[in-house]
Formats: structure tokens, C-alpha cells, sequence
């Protein structure tokens, strides 16, 4: 009889080597996003054709709605999430943003605030779609940053 193949590894911080580990783990699963179970593997096949990895079909999903707008973001939300959406039902009103924007944990906001403004960091680009809750004229996406979007439309107190 086999042994199982080990689904779970656990990482001691204490031990000498565990930063180390830890370190090693993200590098696996963040930066080269390679971890992809076999049903997500063909599903990528199914959508676009190929089996991308994560970072792939972002970026693929990222120059698309880049270089289309908004009728590449209805065509993936149609693909991915097999959501049947126009451009009339993707509006998000601003009472909904504001009742969502009231209803979120501080830390969340704290949280979606870091990741922002990291982000603005890294990219100049996503400066100017922060700001204006769209990305290369699809404001659909506002739908997405809606937290993000609301802390730039509504400016409230600490915000």
C-alpha cells in the first residue's frame, strides 16, 4: 500500500527554517500562479482557448478590456462568470455603493485603502482609474472597485 501524496505541508514560524518556508510558499502560489487545480485548468482551456496560468489570463483579460472597454468586460462576464449582463444592468447605482461603502467593516476598508494605493504605487495608470472609477472607459468596472470607487466619489471625513 502508498502513502497518500501530502495535501497539506505545515509550517513551523518558530523553527529556525520557517520564514524561509513560509516565503518559499508565496512565492509559489503568488508570484508565479502556478497552482491550478485540474478543473480550473480546463476551464481556462474552455474560455480562452489555452492553458494559461493566472497571471496569463489576468493579463489577457486586462489588454482585452484595455484595448474593447466595456463590450470585452460583458463578453468575459458572459465566459467566465456565465452572468448575462448588458451595459444597462452593469450600473451600479449610488445608493447601492453607498450602502455597501456604510456596510463594510472598517478593516476591510483599511484593507481595500492599502491594496489602492499599492497598486497606484506600482501602476501610474491605475491612478487615474481610481480616480474616476473607470479603467480605459469601461465603468462597468466601478462595479469591481466599488469600495475604492466610493471613497473617490464620496469623499467622507477620513474617507
Amino acid at each position: 500500500m502508498t502513502a497518500a501524496p501530502k495535501l497539506c505541508e505545515r509550517i513551523d514560524l518558530a523553527a529556525a527554517d520557517g520564514r524561509l518556508r513560509l516565503d518559499a510558499l508565496r512565492n509559489k502560489l503568488v508570484s508565479q500562479g502556478d497552482v491550478v487545480s485540474p478543473a480550473s485548468r480546463q476551464r481556462t482551456i474552455d474560455v480562452f482557448g489555452a492553458p494559461l496560468s493566472p497571471r496569463q489570463v489576468v493579463e489577457r483579460i486586462c489588454e482585452d478590456v484595455r484595448a474593447q472597454g466595456l463590450p470585452a468586460l460583458l463578453d468575459y462576464s458572459r465566459r467566465i462568470d456565465r452572468a448575462d449582463v448588458s451595459a444597462e444592468t452593469l450600473v451600479v447605482r449610488p445608493e447601492a455603493l453607498a450602502a455597501a461603502h456604510a456596510a463594510a467593516p472598517p478593516a476591510f476598508l483599511a484593507a481595500v485603502r492599502r491594496i489602492a494605493a499599492s497598486l497606484s504605487r506600482r501602476n501610474p495608470a491605475s491612478r487615474s482609474a481610481a480616480s474616476t472609477g473607470t479603467a480605459s472607459g469601461a465603468t462597468g468596472l466601478a462595479a469591481f472597485a466599488g469600495v475604492v470607487v466610493m471613497r473617490s466619489r464620496h469623499r467622507r471625513g477620513s474617507g
